[in-house]
């Protein structure tokens, strides 16, 4: 057995849990290993000390507080993949993300619109690839949002 296995087996071997076969390998072990024999002195050690911990009481509220976190999650659906979506929202919230929403749109439509005219009369033709002027728009209008986003809330 070597140190890997034995540092394995020592919660199972505090616990008695070990078959006959796989404990006497393992005290063989800790007779020659003195690393995993202070290993296993440390760990003897923590557990005394865990089981003479007096138990603290819970809250009051514990049981209550428990069963709402439960309700929250067992509601599901889209709340689970976009905790935002979560209610109540403030009045601030649901406006800053309409807008957010609004601009965005407003500003890809521009974008869309300035390319492809700008397209049609070779005006843009300097500027390169089609796709790097359409993704500089699109980077340039998430970017605003974003940082007037992270303002407002």
């Amino acid at each position: 057995m070597n140190c890997r296995e034995a540092l394995q087996k020592l919660e199972a071997y505090l616990d008695g849990e070990l078959q006959a076969e796989a404990g006497s390998a393992l005290e063989q072990h800790l007779r020659d290993c003195p690393a995993c024999s202070a290993e296993l002195t440390k760990r003897r050690d923590l557990f005394e000390l865990l089981e003479d911990l007096e138990p603290s009481p819970l809250p009051f509220d514990f049981t209550s507080t428990v069963l709402k976190g439960l309700d929250h999650h067992a509601r599901g659906g889209w709340s689970l993949l976009w905790p935002w979506l979560r209610l109540p929202w403030s009045g601030q919230q649901f406006v800053s993300l309409t807008f957010a929403v609004g601009t965005t749109a407003c500003l890809m439509a521009a974008v869309t619109v300035l390319f492809r005219w700008g397209n049609q009369s070779g005006l843009l033709a300097g500027l390169g690839d089609r796709f790097q002027v359409f993704w500089l728009g699109i980077s340039t209008t998430v970017s605003i949002t974003g940082t007037w986003l992270s303002q407002v809330w």
